[in-house]
């Protein structure tokens, strides 16, 4: 990946789309044939490589499931109420006094019926095959993958040149990768309900291991921090967006609803105001004819502006329930702030030279993106997708 300056670094509001920041497959050349962090890191991706595809291709395919199953039971579960409404307003008097065709009310039920059956197989199919636990447990493997490679390349046994400290951190990386492939739901419950505070290491003696921290700086930079900075910032755009597209609908509905029920309500009242002062007065009977047509034409906008008030808060809950689905408005606020977490620690890092400043930025690096991994999980976990 290029290096991006910060001052160059791109906004949220000017990256479209989420390129999925894959960085963990794509360095086995990286370290030159020398270089102490060639082996390590060669050995890190011989260990989790298989781990993390087979999870990653697995979270992607069900997070699409996924989206599927919730948009068919919202849009479904919202038409079969609407027709439902629809049948208890139009009954079989009211379609003979508006002229409604025989087959208008039978072809009603049906869709209906039809609508149900879709929505209760979209839901009952997601539930079966546990479409939502399966992508957040498979998506969490392939995260924990990833941060398992940056821990262990920032481990400083992996290139000390000790060859106990070596064995160790070979033994560490092969149990972490062997935890990661058996992780169960359970698992992924109580990782994410047990917020670890660590404390930095102490990093005494980088003395001798000067040009393996730059190395492993400069490597960390461009394949780890920048890469994060830009699918946070692309992150915060395309949630945004389908927030602000959605958001306000909820809220228009709900008083489109009310107007209508207050007019439905005014009209009746006026309706029958204007009834019994035509019944009071001498000869108000003369015009029935007339106000026959009168009240036909009422009761048409009568009971249509009745289907808004009952229909419009159905097709709201939709619109809810998908937003619910993907929390698209917190995942903003989250991205966001870990977007800026995470350029308060690059600025800077190009012109640091420490060696222990540079491990101290990395290390606080990695526990923002857990952090954030773990908020998101927690998130995703109480998403609402069928209500």
């Amino acid at each position: 990946m290029s290096h991006h300056a910060e001052e160059n670094r791109p906004v949220a509001t000017e990256l479209p789309g989420v390129p999925p920041p894959d960085d963990m497959l794509d360095d086995a050349d990286y370290f030159p044939s020398g270089s102490p962090l060639r082996e390590p890191a060669n050995a890190i991706l011989a260990a989790l490589r298989d781990v993390y595809a087979r999870n990653d291709a697995a979270a992607i395919t069900q997070q699409q499931q996924y989206r599927r199953v919730a948009r068919r039971a919202a849009i479904f579960g919202a038409a079969a109420i609407v027709l439902a409404i629809i049948q208890v307003i139009f009954s079989k008097e009211l379609a003979q006094t508006l002229s409604v065709p025989r087959w208008a009310e039978p072809a009603v039920a049906i869709a209906e019926l039809l609508f149900v059956v879709a929505a209760v197989w979209a839901v009952a199919r997601g539930l079966w095959a546990a479409v939502h636990p399966g992508w957040l447990v498979a998506r969490h493997r392939a995260e924990l993958c990833r941060l398992a490679k940056y821990r262990f390349l920032l481990d400083a046994r992996a290139w000390s040149g000790s060859t106990t400290e070596r064995e160790d951190w070979e033994r560490d990386l092969r149990d972490s990768a062997q935890a990661i492939a058996t992780l169960q739901k359970h698992d992924a419950e109580s990782w994410m309900e047990n917020d670890q505070i660590e404390s930095p290491p102490s990093y005494a003696s980088l003395e001798g291991r000067v040009d393996a921290v730059r190395a492993v700086a400069s490597y960390y930079q461009q394949r780890r921090l920048n890469k994060q900075l830009d699918y946070f910032a692309r992150r915060v755009a395309a949630d945004r967006r389908r927030d602000e597209a959605t958001k306000s609908w909820p809220v228009i509905l709900f008083y489109a609803s009310v107007g209508a029920a207050l007019i439905h309500l005014a009209l009746h009242i006026g309706h029958e105001l204007a009834g019994a002062i035509r019944g009071a007065h001498p000869g108000g009977h003369a015009g029935d004819a007339h106000g026959g047509e009168h009240g036909g034409a009422f009761e048409k906008v009568n009971q249509a502006l009745l289907l808004l008030a009952l229909a419009l808060p159905a097709v709201s809950a939709a619109v809810r329930t998908w937003r619910s689905a993907f929390e698209f408005a917190r995942n903003t606020v989250r991205f966001k702030a870990k977007y800026m977490g995470l350029r308060h620690i690059a600025d800077g890092f190009e012109a640091q030279n420490q060696p222990v400043e540079l491990m101290r930025r990395m290390w606080y690096s990695e526990q923002i993106i857990e952090a954030e991994h773990r908020e998101w999980l927690r998130l995703m976990a109480e998403a609402e997708w069928f209500g």
